[in-house]
């Protein structure tokens, strides 16, 4: 049966956006999804064959697989690919429009993967893929349009990168290697609980390999070959000893370990640190030589967390009934989940503020750039 159809048709478990507009239903043995709202636009401006514009949330499961090739994809939902399924992206150009920064959009589980080469990927504003279980994702002369996209690999994932830019976290037992070509990446390094790192992270080297003798407890394995700029990030976790030395403007990410704590900090400050020393429970930093852009502390168990005059990138990771009190800062992002209680005053937020589950955020005497979100029974009280 022959069939003009403006939907993406799953044909034996695969989604496929190819470079024809007739498709042939074949209804022997075929397993097919209408997907209504996700629609070839005619006529449309682009310089690939065809336009397709996602708007409904797309969930692949089993073996399915998503194809997208020589196509302008616009994806203004969310994707989530579980047990084996796939999405593979060839020649494509692959946009997301994301309605709000702080939210996923797209996340891998179990052993699905995720390939994308000969393509440009556009991301309008800041957005997270997350690969997590066995999950792998690999790019291959892929180019992206701005920066604003980050990426999430932990559990057992695995990140292979050639000719493509990293940018984001890594943690857990996780495996990315990068052969960028001399490109500028963005590495987030998340340490776990009883970590014991000493090492230099230079901002620009052809080649590196972590961990290294004096790294103890770490079970990520990370991979640079003819490489450019690395720009670093670092989150401490409870119970760890992290000293890095020889960084220029990184991220410093640390967590209270003892519960019910209060801890306080000043002037967290984007600077030069020739050889300064933060104590945050039964955890420590040290940076000997190294420049720090912003500071991100996370709290949780019952844990109160004062912090004045500082430059944070973000405060979203804290849990629990933490209590967090911030005053005369700039902070890029701002969320509150769970119970976490947050007050902030005389400050400036240049991202969104949101409170979802049962998060509560005070602002006083503050300005926000971002968008003011509330979801579940989350509050924001502005005053």
């Amino acid at each position: 049966m022959k069939q003009k159809l403006k939907y993406i048709l799953i044909l034996l478990g695969v989604i496929v956006i190819s470079s024809t507009a007739t498709y042939f239903v074949v209804t022997w043995r075929t397993k097919y999804v209408l997907l209504s709202d996700s629609e070839v636009i005619k006529g449309a401006r682009t310089t690939y064959e065809k336009l397709v514009r996602q708007t409904e949330p797309l969930l692949l499961t089993g073996t399915d697989v998503l194809l997208i090739e020589d196509t302008e994809y616009v994806l203004t939902s969310s994707i989530v690919v579980e047990d084996d399924a796939k999405v593979i992206i060839k020649n494509s150009k692959f946009v997301q429009d994301v309605t709000h920064s702080s939210e996923n959009h797209i996340q891998f589980y179990g052993d699905s993967s995720m390939e994308i080469t000969d393509s440009v990927i556009d991301v309008n504003q800041w957005a997270t893929w997350g690969f997590y279980g066995y999950s792998t994702l690999t790019q291959t002369n892929v180019s992206q349009s701005n920066v604003n996209l980050w990426l999430n690999l932990f559990d057992h994932a695995e990140g292979i990168f050639k000719e493509a830019i990293y940018r984001g976290t890594i943690g857990g037992d996780v495996k990315l290697s990068i052969d960028d070509g001399k490109k500028r990446s963005h590495i987030e390094m998340t340490f776990p609980v009883g970590a014991i790192v000493d090492e230099s992270f230079v901002p620009t080297l052809k080649e590196f390999h972590f961990p290294n003798e004096n790294d103890k407890h770490i079970q990520f394995q990370l991979d640079i070959i003819n490489s450019g700029t690395i720009d670093w990030s670092f989150g401490a976790n409870p119970d760890s000893d992290i000293t890095i030395r020889d960084a220029k403007s990184i991220n410093m990410t640390f967590a209270l370990g003892i519960p019910g704590m209060e801890a306080e900090f000043t002037d967290l400050k984007t600077r030069h640190y020739d050889d300064e020393t933060w104590e945050f429970g039964d955890g420590t930093v040290r940076l000997i030589n190294t420049g720090v852009e912003l500071w991100s502390p996370v709290a949780g168990q019952g844990n109160t967390l004062i912090i004045r005059s500082s430059s944070l990138s973000d405060i979203q990771y804290s849990t629990h009934d933490a209590k967090i009190y911030i005053y005369d800062s700039v902070i890029d992002l701002l969320v509150a989940l769970e119970d976490v209680e947050v007050v902030v005053e005389n400050s400036r937020i240049t991202g969104d503020v949101k409170a979802q589950e049962n998060g509560r955020i005070e602002l006083i005497n503050t300005k926000v750039r971002g968008e003011i979100i509330e979801e579940g029974n989350g509050r924001v009280i502005v005053k």
